[in-house]
């Protein structure tokens, strides 16, 4: 095999112009590679054979005892590190424990970090590192959106390797009181022709609401209750309850309605 001082480029009457080559390399330096796919028009194939390269631009492959041809290659360079198990996206309820983990297969001087939306991860009491993987001990619908990443660096060569993006769907469930959108106030509710109640209980993904009146429940599951053909029936203690995957809780304030007549 010769070296790299012996590799000229070739001319443009050499016999190896209709030879198109891709070869993957192992090692940093390329010092061991494979052609992955060599072909000439005239039905030469070299694909497979193993041969030595200098850098990144320039292979001596040596076919047969009677062939030898320097080809100008395509050299893809393959990393001699790889993710034995990459984060990946998950559910998660808010307020509770989460881990995204990252495992690599390579050498023993690897330093790991995490990143959300490219920036470095810092460490906290709800959130840290835990030797490669990312630990949460309670995550936060706010601070804990975006796309988290795993990044592995090797200490001896300096190669770094980034997986793919992970996120956290978080579930959650949020109390709220009952406002009346219509009539704007209580004084006004004697000439009002319809009552508009809004419940606000929010969450991820958005609740299946219910309503009620004196603890019994009403035949309305939208987070909208409208009142019309007002009457004395229509007084009482009015209350919303929501569920979703994140649990059930409802209204932490509510409203009485009375009203002294139908309204005309």
């Amino acid at each position: 095999m010769r070296s790299a001082d012996e590799l000229r480029a070739p001319d443009d009457d050499d016999d190896d112009e209709g030879f198109v080559c891709v070869c993957v390399c192992i090692g940093k330096h390329a010092s061991h590679c494979i052609i992955n796919e060599c072909k000439h028009a005239d039905g030469f194939d070299l694909s497979g054979d193993v041969y030595s390269s200098d850098v990144s631009l320039k292979c001596f492959v040596q076919q047969f005892d009677w062939f030898s041809v320097f080809l100008s290659v395509f050299i893809i360079q393959a990393s001699s590190l790889h993710f034995s198990e990459e984060p990946q996206s998950q559910d998660a309820l808010h307020g509770r424990s989460a881990i995204l983990r990252c495992e690599l297969s390579g050498p023993e001087d690897m330093r790991f970090w995490w990143t959300q939306d490219g920036r470095r991860v810092q460490d906290s009491n709800r959130r840290f590192q835990e030797g490669s993987n990312l630990k949460f001990t309670a995550v936060d619908r706010h601070a804990d959106t975006g796309c988290f990443q795993c990044v592995a660096s090797s200490s001896s060569t300096g190669e770094t390797v980034t997986s793919a993006n992970a996120s956290i769907n978080i579930k959650w469930l949020e109390k709220g009181p009952i406002t009346m959108n219509e009539p704007a106030s209580e004084a006004e509710l004697e000439e009002a022709e319809r009552i508009v109640l809004q419940c606000h209980i929010d969450g991820h993904p958005r609740p299946s609401s219910k309503w009620f009146k004196d603890g019994a429940q009403l035949d309305r599951k939208d987070r909208i209750l409208t009142l019309t053909n007002l009457s004395t029936g229509d007084s009482g203690i009015y209350f919303c309850c929501a569920q979703n995957a994140a649990g059930k809780v409802c209204s932490n304030h509510n409203i009485t309605l009375n009203i002294f007549g139908s309204s005309r």
